[in-house]
């Protein structure tokens, strides 16, 4: 298996009027509904396969733990493990093992849950035999209480480098 790792400073946050991905659309749409009259959707009210099956293998859900300073991985799709060579279930983000990936996937949570709206996320990657490739995550809030983030979805699609977004993740 060819595993992947990141390539540093590489991630930007785009608008969500920047995706243009046909399975990540629907998965937008998905959660939209979801919300009803509501900011977010509560976890009691989500379905996973409702969303498009071609995004689950390599969806995630996250759990917000210490006011947002954690996160804990709920779910951890099977085709991320064969992308990255582990399944993180159960797993704080705190104890990942890479401080690269550990603190950008933070970082892009906490942006989710500061704002208590969808966020889209580009990273570029390198597997390690030096073919690159992108991700692009889509993360969605769960409010399990009103005004608070307690979970987080994200849903990725991962491709060849061809997309350039200007301006970094600030």
């Amino acid at each position: 298996m060819t595993k992947v790792v990141a390539q540093g400073g590489n991630v930007v946050e785009l608008s969500l009027e920047d995706l243009t991905a046909p399975n990540l659309i629907q998965g937008l749409v998905v959660w939209t509904a979801l919300c009803g009259r509501r900011e977010a959707p509560a976890w009691v009210d989500v379905d996973l396969v409702a969303f498009p099956s071609q995004l689950l293998p390599k969806a995630t859900v996250v759990d917000v733990v210490d006011d947002a300073e954690d996160f804990v991985y709920r779910y951890w799709g099977s085709g991320l493990s064969e992308v990255y060579g582990a399944d993180e279930t159960g797993r704080k983000t705190s104890e990942l093992a890479s401080v690269e990936f550990r603190d950008r996937r933070r970082r892009e949570m906490r942006a989710v849950v500061d704002g208590c709206r969808p966020k889209l996320f580009l990273t570029e990657l390198e597997k390690s035999n030096g073919v690159r490739a992108q991700k692009i995550i889509l993360r969605l809030p769960v409010m399990d209480q009103p005004g608070q983030v307690t979970k987080v979805i994200s849903l990725a699609e991962f491709g060849p480098v061809d997309y350039r977004p200007s301006g970094p993740l600030t």
